[in-house]
């Protein structure tokens, strides 16, 4: 579970070009969101017009609207000083629940706004697609992006074929069954030799008899 926080949800409308990606592959994954608190969308808002819009008109991204238990909950953290109601409205909706799968994700250019002991990522930060990489191979399994399965499963096939390719140059050549079991064949002139010595035998016994009559 992704959230985005109000500098995320600026950013993100600005063309902020790391997460603009991280929307195309949540759009293209089965079940994957990136989590808007209503609160952070009308705070970015109130900054500059039309980035409810444009952010509203992206693919995967779902608004978690205020209800009732969340306005209760919000409006405690922001008496016991968590911070202003959007930040307390994106800790609201990232508390662990049964079926988020795991920690919930904080994506914000203003770290220090958050309380310890909460995970957030900056959205300047080298490796912030990989958190999305890692969330998604955890919580879902089997469930992957169709453009990287088709990948895996190229580079499976490859792979397959380089080890089988490997093998047979490693393996010595060794006759086949038959070959080995079959008895050995006597060359020609062998059999050649074999008839001159028999034709020799018969003449030389031919020949004493004639001698003896």
């Amino acid at each position: 579970m992704i959230v985005l926080g109000t500098s995320a949800v600026v950013a993100l409308a600005r063309g902020h070009r790391a997460l603009h990606h991280l929307v195309d592959n949540v759009a293209h994954t089965p079940g994957d969101w990136l989590h808007v608190p209503a609160l952070c969308l009308m705070c970015a808002e109130s900054k500059e017009k039309g980035i409810a819009g444009d952010v509203l008109a992206l693919p995967g991204v779902m608004v978690d609207a205020l209800h009732r238990t969340a306005a209760a909950a919000v409006g405690s953290m922001h008496r016991e000083g968590w911070g202003g109601p959007d930040t307390c409205h994106v800790l609201c909706i990232a508390t662990p629940h049964m079926e988020t799968g795991g920690m919930p994700i904080i994506l914000t250019g203003r770290k220090d706004d958050h309380p310890p002991g909460v995970l957030t990522v900056g959205i300047d930060s080298p490796g912030m697609l990989g958190f999305h990489r890692a969330l998604r191979h955890s919580s879902r399994g089997l469930m992957r992006c169709p453009r990287l399965t088709a990948t895996r499963r190229t580079s499976s096939r490859h792979s397959t074929a380089r080890t089988s390719a490997n093998r047979t140059a490693r393996s010595p050549a060794f006759p086949s069954a038959s070959t080995a079991l079959a008895p050995p064949r006597t060359s020609s002139p062998d059999r050649s030799w074999a008839a001159s010595t028999s034709s020799a035998i018969r003449d030389t016994r031919l020949r004493s008899l004639s001698v003896l009559r």
